[in-house]
């Protein structure tokens, strides 16, 4: 069982997966082909309001980080961070006729095995960075999505769909409940400490 927002959403997606997963053939997304189709997918989940609708975010702010990561931070001339950001992202892409597929992505920002690196013409590598000013990561290491798993469906019905969002919901709802309970909870400490409680 873990105590962190990070570890106890980690766990719930991978259950998530357990139920969801049956039938994936093991690392059958890893071809070139079905591995740039699902990278495709996940870039219209952000900008394609169909798919837009049909992908749930999930993020914790609460992750430990290590010795190599505050190594890195500390080589490429940023501030490390005593715990850093995790994410998840669940896509559902419609071909229509009962066809989908089900992605589960996860971006670690203290994981610096995927912070995006640039090949220099001069044989170096620079760190990049996240640069939109809408992203709450902007001039942070810019962390790259890792494919979790995928599952190709066929005769899906309309009911199956409406199951696994009404699933994902009751999960963010799960992560919220928490995330509101530790922050009331800090609040009522903070609140204490100023002596606005006798």
């Amino acid at each position: 069982m873990g105590n962190t927002q990070a570890e106890l959403l980690g766990n719930d997606i991978v259950n998530f997966i357990r139920n969801n997963a049956k039938g994936m053939v093991a690392d059958g997304w890893r071809d070139a082909d079905t591995a740039s189709l699902y990278e495709l997918q996940l870039s219209a989940s952000y900008k394609d309001p169909v798919v837009k609708g049909n992908s749930e975010f999930f993020v914790a702010p609460d992750k430990d980080t290590s010795d190599k990561y505050r190594e890195a931070c500390k080589e490429h001339g940023v501030s490390a961070r005593n715990l850093e950001v995790v994410e998840y992202k669940v896509v559902l892409f419609s071909y229509g006729a009962g066809r989908w597929d089900l992605t589960v992505w996860v971006r670690d920002h203290s994981d610096v095995d995927h912070w995006t690196m640039k090949e220099e013409d001069d044989g170096n590598s620079t760190l990049q960075v996240f640069t939109s000013k809408l992203s709450r990561h902007i001039g942070r290491p810019l962390a790259s999505w890792e494919l979790m798993a995928a599952r190709p469906m066929t005769g899906v019905t309309a009911e199956y769909i409406q199951h696994i969002h009404v699933e994902l919901k009751t999960l963010l709802d799960a992560h919220l409940g928490r995330i509101n309970a530790v922050s009331d909870y800090d609040m009522l400490v903070k609140d204490r400490s100023e002596g606005l409680y006798v």
